[in-house]
């Protein structure tokens, strides 16, 4: 009788794992359309709308590609605002109202470059140094072929990239999902699946229709009703936007970078104009609270004609230890001052002056532990509270469901 943890190993040797991957893969190809006329297409732009139960719905997306190594994508969100993904050259991109821009460079910028040329339908022997079968798995009902695509060897052996899995469905020669960790900018990487489906043939060439986004919790959909390949594309259609070629230009001008925690230092802070609510709650309901409050003050941005200026904050007025009401301010930072639609949200801002600060890393139920050591350290240093602190988070929960990854950078203002 078979061992049942030996079952696993004769599956993968019966489908050839660890074999060369290169004829199904070329299979593949000749079933997607003339390689040569895919290396490099010239161009290509394409249009849809994109979606995400609980997050969005009918976010306009356009995609634009330029030769070989340009390209971007820009996605317009409803009520948040424009984010873009794009890559000039070596260098790759991201930028959004919430988080700011990102900047990869080098092969730290290589799983972003892959995917842009996975997107733009380029040959997979320039985009990979090589792939191996690693076993059969039904997925959705549908048998696959997992095949690991291995990355150039300088990659990996300078920043421990070990490639992406694509998963191939044989029978139809067609490319189903690609697996791949995507740079975080917070730091660490995104585990996220890429799903490709409604394959159109345009100009001799087979492009999905349809792609799906997973990572973390989040599902993204998106259809393109556009596709047009050797479309008329200037270098100014994927330059830069002038914010991230600052960026680019300016390290001091990208994301805030999470730091070690419990590592203090006094900010000077500048007043940031706000739309927040505030409201007396139990200190034990805090995250349940805000699960309710934020949205609501994000739907008030969006009716108000407001621009998010990075991720959402919330504020205590009268923090103290053993406090069993709290009078909690939650609100989202904006570009400029607005004025609030009716309701309980309300214009306001977070105070300009000295602050110290610091980065919590874990569950939120654990803050309180880092406000400890940073009053304690402030007292240390001889500063003394000027109003309740604030915190932010810059970890989305539904990007990143591991709570102990989740980084919240903490501020207490002080005289």
């Amino acid at each position: 009788m078979t061992h049942p943890l030996a079952a696993p190993l004769l599956l993968a040797a019966a489908c050839g794992a660890g074999e060369d991957a290169s004829p199904l893969l070329d299979r593949v190809e000749r079933a997607g359309g003339d390689p040569a006329a895919r290396d490099p297409l010239p161009s290509l732009v394409l249009k849809g709308t994109a979606s995400a139960e609980g997050l969005f719905r009918a976010a306009q997306v356009e995609e634009i590609h330029l030769g070989a190594d340009r390209a971007l994508t820009w996605y317009e969100y409803p009520g948040i605002g424009r984010a873009v993904i794009g890559r000039d050259g070596d260098v790759c991109y991201s930028a959004d109202p919430a988080v700011g821009v990102d900047v990869r460079e080098g092969e730290e910028a290589a799983p972003v470059r892959r995917l842009l040329m996975i997107l733009r339908r380029a040959p997979w022997r320039s985009i990979y140094g090589g792939a191996e079968l690693a076993g059969k798995e039904e997925v959705d009902g549908t048998e696959l072929t997992r095949v690991r695509m291995l990355v150039r060897s300088a990659t990996a052996d300078s920043s421990g990239d070990s490639g992406d899995t694509w998963w191939i469905d044989e029978a139809e020669a067609r490319l189903v999902h690609v697996d791949l960790k995507l740079p975080d900018p917070q730091g660490g990487g995104l585990e996220c699946r890429y799903s490709f489906g409604d394959w159109k043939v345009v100009d001799g060439i087979r492009f999905p229709a349809r792609r799906t986004q997973r990572v973390g919790t989040y599902r993204i959909e998106t259809t393109f009703t556009t596709i047009e390949p050797g479309a008329e594309v200037t270098d100014a259609d994927v330059a830069p936007p002038d914010e991230v070629a600052r960026a680019i230009a300016d390290p001091a001008r990208r994301a805030t970078k999470a730091r070690d925690a419990g590592a203090f230092t006094v900010e000077e802070v500048a007043e940031r104009p706000v739309l927040s609510i505030r409201t007396t709650i139990r200190s034990a309901e805090v995250s349940r609270n805000l699960a309710v409050l934020l949205p609501e003050v994000l739907r008030a941005v969006s009716a108000s004609g407001g621009a998010m200026a990075g991720p959402p904050f919330s504020r205590y007025h009268d923090y103290a230890d053993g406090n069993e009401m709290l009078d909690l301010e939650a609100g989202i930072p904006l570009r400029a001052a607005v004025e609030a639609p009716d309701g309980r949200v309300t214009a306001s801002t977070l105070p300009a002056g000295r602050a110290a600060t610091g980065w919590h890393v874990g569950p939120y139920q654990e803050l309180s532990k880092t406000y400890e050591r940073l009053r304690k350290w402030m007292e240390a240093e001889r500063l003394e509270p000027a109003g309740g602190p604030w915190e932010i988070y810059w970890t989305d929960p539904g990007l990143e469901p591991d709570p102990k990854k989740w980084r919240t950078q903490v501020y207490w203002p002080v005289k």
